[in-house]
Formats: structure tokens, sequence, C-alpha cells
């Protein structure tokens, strides 16, 4: 049976060196040989477990950004964002948070959250910091609650400049227990007209009641596949939700993806190994399985020009 366990010294698949707070996955028909299902789409469970420790290797994240050529993932400048604001509150800080995702407000956006900011905070303040989605979907206190924030979207011209995106990504830092991200790629994991999808196209629906619904589909996801779930949450620091992880998922699930972000994330995977004392990492040869990245298997042509640019 496939067990999941946690060492101070975790042997990496090559057996050249240790990596330290990795995880080790042991074969042998459990949560390793599973997929994970995000809306409509699935991927092997390695895979994801895979863009999991990668997107939130904070001290590679913080060596990507020192070094030239590379962009970092956003964990933990956006999550651990400090703006002095309450849990109940959203400063100006707060509000350009997106910035962090890519996808900031412009100035005129700012001044249209501004006039709404009232209505998010009292919004805010009725949500337990607590209360995790699964847990209010199964009490059907989701409707409700979602729509005092998401429902300043429907008013028409209410906030301009700003929309689902922009919004949640705000707002999720402040509740990241209950209220899920969202984007162009998460959308295109839920939404579809494929009859495989759970969410399909419906003239009219207010934003709202598409963000009600999509968060009861990805509480379902989490709540149909709980061990696949809580094993890639060991993949990740303690204090990451179920719904960041899922969003981060969703996100490498996109149908496609430029090709500098393919090589950014070559780059950062190389930065990663260079960062811990891991014995033989100067042997390329051995870096296929070193490293927890699919992508290093690919072609010579593909890896050289960044193993080139690196010192």
């Amino acid at each position: 049976m496939t067990t999941l366990q946690q060492s101070v010294e975790p042997v990496l698949p090559c057996g050249c060196g240790q990596v330290p707070g990795e995880w080790q996955l042991m074969s042998g028909g459990g949560v390793s040989d599973r997929k994970v299902r995000v809306g409509g789409r699935d991927v092997e469970f390695e895979v994801a477990a895979r863009w999991v420790r990668s997107y939130f290797d904070e001290s590679a994240n913080r060596a990507a950004a020192a070094a030239k050529g590379v962009k970092p993932f956003a964990y933990p400048a956006y999550d651990r964002m400090t703006t002095g604001s309450g849990p109940d509150e959203l400063n100006d800080g707060d509000l350009i948070a997106p910035l962090l995702l890519n996808a900031g407000p412009t100035i005129a956006a700012v001044y249209s959250l501004h006039a709404v900011r009232p209505a998010l905070e009292a919004g805010l303040a009725a949500i337990p910091q607590d209360l995790a989605l699964q847990t209010a979907v199964a009490h059907g206190r989701h409707g409700p609650l979602l729509e005092s924030l998401i429902g300043v979207l429907d008013v028409p011209g209410k906030v301009p400049g700003i929309g689902l995106t922009k919004l949640t990504k705000i707002l999720h830092r402040k509740r990241p227990l209950f209220i899920p991200l969202f984007d162009q790629q998460v959308k295109a994991c839920y939404y579809s007209t494929d009859a495989n999808y759970p969410m399909h196209p419906t003239p009219g629906r207010p934003d709202a009641v598409f963000f009600s619904t999509l968060a009861e589909c990805m509480t379902r996801d989490l709540e149909e596949q709980p061990e696949q779930w809580e094993a890639l949450a060991s993949q990740a620091p303690g204090d990451v939700s179920r719904l960041r992880i899922l969003d981060v998922v969703a996100w490498k699930l996109a149908p496609t993806r430029p090709r500098q972000q393919h090589l950014d994330e070559l780059r950062l995977a190389w930065l990663s190994l260079r960062h811990y004392p891991v014995a033989g990492w100067s042997d390329r040869s051995c870096w296929p399985h070193c490293i927890a990245v699919k992508a290093f298997s690919a072609t010579a042509s593909s890896c050289r020009p960044i193993m080139r640019a690196l010192p």
C-alpha cells in the first residue's frame, strides 16, 4: 500500500543526495497511482505533487528573485504580504495585492474599489475567520456570504476595471479557507460546453451566482478526493489552504502555457537544486532524476541554453 512519509533526509530518486523537507512517495497502489481531478480536467497525482512542491518552495522562489532572467512564483510574497490591516479590513495595500499574482488593478480601478470598500469589509466581517468553504457549502451558508462580497460586481458600472479575477485575489488573503481564487485558468478547468465539465454557459447569470456555483464545484472536488488533496497539502507549507493548492493545480492545468513560462520553470527548478546541499549536483547526468520536474527530461537542446546562462 502506498504511504506518504516525511523524514529529515528523504532520498531522491537517483540516490545522489537528499533534500531537507521533501516528501517521499512510496509506490504500491495508493495515492501516487491516482489522478487529481479539477473540474473537467485531471492530472497524475505525482505531477500535481511536483507542481505544488515547486510553487510553494520559498527558498527557491527567493533564489529565483535574486537571479537574472527567471520569474519566481508568488509564494510567500502574495500569501504572507503584510499590509497592517486587520482580518476584516481592506487597506490600500490589500487592494493592490493582486499585483503579486499578475492581476494588479489600474489606478482608476483602485478608486473604484475605494467606493465599495465599506461593503466588502462588511461582507468579510460576516464570515468567521475559521470557516472553511466545505463546511459552509455543507450547511448551505456559502451562497449569501459570497454574494455579500461578489455581489458588488453585479451592479452595472459599480466597480469599473474590477472583475472576478482581481476581486477574488484581493479577498482570498483575508479568508483563505473560504474564498477561492479565480482566473481564466480556473475557469478553463470548470466551465465549458463539454458535458464532462461541471459548469456550462448560462446567459445572464450574475457573477455572484456563477461564483457560488463554482465554489460548490470546487468543494465537490475536494470532498470526493480527500486522500489526494491531503497528500498534496503535505507538499506545501502548513499555512497554505486547500483552495490555494487547488488554484495552483488549476493554473498548471491551463490548456496552453507560453514557452517562456516553461523556460522560467526550468531555471527555477535548477535554482532549487543548487539551493540544497545535494552531493553530486555538479554531475549533469543526474539532473533529470534529481529535479522533480518532468521538463528537465526534455531534449538537451531545450535545457542547454538555460544551463549555459547560469553560473
